[in-house]
């Protein structure tokens, strides 16, 4: 009877020479399953695929779905997320997450902001601003550069100079950022396009445009200075738009008094003068008898409501007198 040590040794032995002359095959057999599944090629909903085969671009753009080729090396695919709306930050680099607290330009927060010079030449600025686009081509996008993004960003850097360079502080802060946004689009879009880097820009947002946070507080207290000024020069215009019509008014309605006031006393000076032209003309053939009524007039109107005492002629005559007029006395 054989010994249970020895069988057990033996049944040892012929799994390890079993293994030993197997293993080699099944990792061959492995890597070839490996190496034949990179012969399968799966391109997302989003991407497309172009297909290189021993270095030659070779067929149409890959669509979505399940591809088989050549394993690698002889085919290579090169998957790109052409259907994607891509988006990259220009101006800024967000260095933690961020906070309502990043939003508040005058305080130190987690950005990284680069610095713009304006068109004084003395004045820096921050000007920040995220660009979305697509690929409108994707072997433009895929063979013209080796990095297509920091193509677009350094054309995006370059128009926001230009923008910068000849532009003031002011006008950048006050400007139509609508407007704005459009025309750095058109250019960045006419960069890429010059570029040939395959790459569509569909909407350039301005996030901020700000002076550097380090002189917030001058900046404010400037601003705030200048808005005083401006109300008190709002408040001044109303004051005399005001004030200047109410006064050209009562000027008029002096002028309106004074012209008719004058034309009424010459007209009745020229009424007055004519009479007594008319008067002179009409009493010239009698001239005598209407002096001597008018005369009689005179006196019945300086004697109205008097106490006349009538003293007889021989009176006067006895004492010397020798004007026969009446005479007529006030009594107390």
């Amino acid at each position: 009877m054989d010994d249970p040590s020895e069988v057990t040794s033996g049944r040892v032995s012929w799994l390890g020479e079993f293994f030993k002359d197997a293993a080699p095959k099944v990792l061959l057999a492995i890597l070839l399953v490996l190496w034949a599944v990179t012969s399968l090629t799966q391109i997302k909903v989003n991407e497309q695929g172009i297909r290189e085969r021993f270095g030659v671009i070779t067929g149409d753009v890959m669509e979505p779905g399940i591809h088989l080729g050549l394993p690698w090396p002889m085919d290579r695919v090169r998957i790109q997320p052409a259907r994607k709306l891509q988006h990259m930050l220009v101006g800024f680099n967000v260095t933690d997450e961020l906070t309502r607290s990043d939003l508040i330009w005058s305080a130190a927060h987690g950005i990284e902001e680069d610095r713009f010079v304006t068109s004084s030449g003395n004045e820096v600025i921050s000007f920040d601003i995220e660009i979305y686009y697509r690929i409108s081509d994707i072997y433009d996008y895929t063979y013209t550069y080796s990095d297509p993004q920091a193509v677009l960003r350094q054309i995006a850097y370059q128009t926001i100079y230009a923008v910068t360079r000849n532009t003031d502080t002011d006008r950048l802060l006050t400007i139509n950022r609508s407007e704005l946004s459009e025309d750095l689009r058109l250019q960045i879009q006419e960069g890429a396009d010059d570029s040939g880097i395959g790459i569509e820009i569909t909407t350039v947002a301005i996030i901020a445009i700000h002076p550097p946070f380090e002189i917030a507080d001058a900046y404010q207290a400037v601003v705030s200075s200048l808005i005083e000024q401006e109300k008190n020069k709002i408040l001044g215009q109303t004051y005399r738009e005001q004030v200047i019509p109410e006064a050209r008014a009562s000027a008029q309605t002096m002028i309106d008094g004074a012209s008719g006031y004058a034309f009424g006393q010459v007209s009745t000076a020229t009424g007055e003068a004519y009479s007594f032209t008319t008067l002179a003309e009409a009493i010239e053939p009698d001239r005598e008898v209407y002096m001597t009524r008018r005369w009689y007039e005179a006196l019945t109107l300086a004697l109205a409501g008097k106490r006349l005492y009538i003293v007889e002629r021989e009176f006067l005559e006895g004492n010397g007198g020798n004007d026969y007029s009446p005479l007529w006395f006030e009594l107390e």
